[in-house]
């Protein structure tokens, strides 16, 4: 049996290396793969309000509705929360999840932020 002072340990991974050393997690990245259902979940900066009225929320959806067709997406459900929003979709092609959400986030958080009281999605000004 060797010492205990004798044994070692595997060296770390990178991302090991970072909890340890910086305290937190690494988003790892998201599987693009099509045909594959995803849970989609994005939030308003800080958490804070996504929609103001029942306005914001149909403005969204209707650039929901033009992104998916624009990436040829299905979506299967959605939640609208004040502060977030679910989204279950299926991307048909590689790479489509992540240009849906760049379309939609630019396009409503342009829109948004056109509203007075309208601060929360992008961090302000």
């Amino acid at each position: 049996m060797p010492k205990a002072d004798t044994i070692r340990t595997s060296p770390m991974t990178p991302v090991a290396w970072v909890c340890r050393h910086i305290g937190f997690m690494v988003r790892l990245p998201r599987l693009d793969l099509p045909s594959i259902p995803q849970h989609i979940v994005q939030r308003g900066n800080n958490r804070l309000p996504c929609f103001l009225d029942d306005a914001d929320r149909q403005r969204y959806l209707h650039l929901l509705r033009d992104a998916l067709l624009h990436t040829g997406s299905l979506l299967h459900a959605y939640v609208l929360m004040d502060n977030h929003v679910h989204l279950l979709l299926t991307p048909l092609d590689t790479g489509v999840t992540a240009q849906l959400m760049q379309k939609l986030g630019r396009q409503y958080v342009g829109q948004f932020k056109a509203k007075p009281q309208s601060r929360s999605l992008s961090g302000g000004n």
